[in-house]
């Protein structure tokens, strides 16, 4: 069986120093990329009828039906957007992260972890839910370990769930598409 190289990275290898302090060309080009697509999500969902569309359809699809959008055109135009997406993340971290097409589950649990503590429809709340996933997994773990890190993450949810079931960025009651 041959053996596969590694997917090229997006920015080249080596490292930038900033005040004495080494940072690779491919996490840097990871943070800026990702920042940008996040912004871009959130321009799309929150600023443009095509957004609203997505929303009011993603909402009640029988009455963004009844009101004249077509359901059918935002549903696909959804799932391009995530495969768009899933893309993206494939060319960003996959020179530095080894894949198979099964290992999704447990980043697909955290992924719903993050946007249930950020808020569902708030996109800043989940990535500040999958910032906060990713402080308390590091630190529980150097800490405690990989396995504890996991428990405590899910207790955490559990916690903040059930002092705050909208998440911290939830959406407020009422609001419309």
């Amino acid at each position: 069986m041959a053996r596969r190289a590694p997917a090229p990275a997006l920015a080249g290898s080596g490292v930038f120093e900033v005040m004495g302090l080494a940072i690779g060309r491919q996490p840097l080009a990871i943070i800026l990329v990702g920042g940008i697509v996040v912004g871009g999500v959130w321009l799309l969902l929150e600023r443009t009828q095509i957004g609203r569309r997505m929303r009011a359809v993603a909402s009640d699809r029988q009455m963004a039906r009844a009101v004249g959008i077509p359901v059918g055109r935002y549903v696909t135009l959804s799932l391009a957007l995530s495969g768009a997406l899933a893309g993206i993340a494939g060319l960003l971290l996959g020179h530095q992260f080894l894949v198979s097409p099964t290992q999704g589950a447990g980043d697909m649990l955290k992924a719903y972890i993050a946007v249930a503590i950020g808020g569902w429809g708030s996109v800043p709340g989940a990535l500040v839910g999958a910032l906060a996933i990713g402080a308390f997994e590091t630190f529980v773990s150097a800490a405690l370990g990989d396995a504890w890190a996991s428990a405590a993450l899910y207790v955490s949810v559990l916690l903040v769930l059930a002092l705050r079931p909208q998440g911290l960025f939830g959406e407020p009651v009422g609001r419309r598409a």
